[in-house]
């Protein structure tokens, strides 16, 4: 059974989850290569029931949504879920087709707008660990949403910040449109590390989840996700989808935003024992140099 531990030296909480010992890893070696992809189309059947789909225009799934068969959370702890971002056996966002990367957008904005509605949990949080670098552990594209009961000490602060209005006034902006921009943070962790976010609430969640704007979204991510990669030099990134709290909700509005967080480097000593971050490449240098991969 999994359970939460606290560091109360460290004030750090941490989830001991069996479960996840048991999941199958596509990078471990050739005998786990070799076994069926349960994401492909064909094997539904081995995956736990679907919670959501969206077809495509013969009605075949093009994205679906699925309890994750080894959670972090469960119960009244949370919920995990899979998003299945292609019926292909395709392993890179950048692999998808327009048509399929559209859906799967569509597919993170339903799941979680659906768990917002539902109002069982406070925290909701979407993310994408592509390549094993960055925690990835299946070849076949997908990406996860959890659901917690309440925001762990980091996400809080964050949101809190925000309710207050302490925002950052020296973000670096990398490129604009009229709905959209992409902003390299004060502090990024990492070097090109970038943020992409609607405009003055003008893309809410609810909007993108039934389908507009979602295209146009797709296209600058896949965009976005490449130039990160030439930059950097490295293929595996973590993707964040950041949403408000459900309690934070009526204070914020509709702030959301998709984080792009290239592993370019490894977190070492420093960053383990202290929480302090070391980045080569200064915000304003990797605005700069990504609005001209971008141009």
């Amino acid at each position: 059974m999994s359970t939460w531990r606290f560091d109360s030296l460290n004030q750090r909480k941490v989830r001991i989850a069996p479960a996840r010992a048991l999941r199958p890893n596509d990078f471990g070696g050739p005998t786990e290569k070799k076994r069926r992809c349960p994401f492909c189309g064909g094997s539904e059947a081995d995956t736990p029931p679907e919670v959501d789909r969206i077809a495509d225009s013969a009605g075949a799934w093009s994205a679906r949504a699925i309890p994750n068969q080894y959670p972090t959370v469960d119960g009244a702890d949370g919920v995990q879920e899979v998003i299945i971002e292609s019926p292909r056996h395709v392993s890179r966002l950048g692999e998808l087709t327009d048509e399929e990367l559209t859906a799967a957008v569509t597919c993170w904005a339903r799941r979680l707008v659906h768990r917002r509605r539902e109002g069982r949990f406070d925290y909701l949080l979407l993310f994408k660990n592509e390549g094993p670098a960055a925690g990835a552990s299946m070849q076949h594209v997908h990406s996860q949403l959890i659901a917690l009961p309440t925001a762990p000490a980091q996400a809080a602060a964050m949101w809190d910040a925000i309710r207050r209005g302490d925002l950052p006034q020296d973000e670096s902006c990398v490129v604009r449109t009229a709905a959209w921009e992409l902003v390299s943070p004060t502090a990024p962790r990492f070097a090109y590390e970038c943020w992409w976010r609607p405009r003055g609430g003008q893309m809410p969640l609810e909007a993108l989840a039934e389908g507009e704007g979602a295209g146009e979204l797709a296209r600058q991510l896949r965009r976005i996700v490449a130039a990160v990669i030439n930059l950097g030099g490295c293929d595996a990134y973590n993707l964040i989808v950041q949403v408000p709290p459900v309690s934070h909700a009526s204070d914020v509005g509709d702030r959301w935003w998709i984080e792009v967080v290239p592993r370019s480097a490894g977190i070492a000593g420093l960053e383990l024992a202290t929480g302090l971050w070391v980045n080569p490449v200064g915000p304003e240098e990797a605005a700069r140099r990504l609005a001209e991969e971008l141009a």
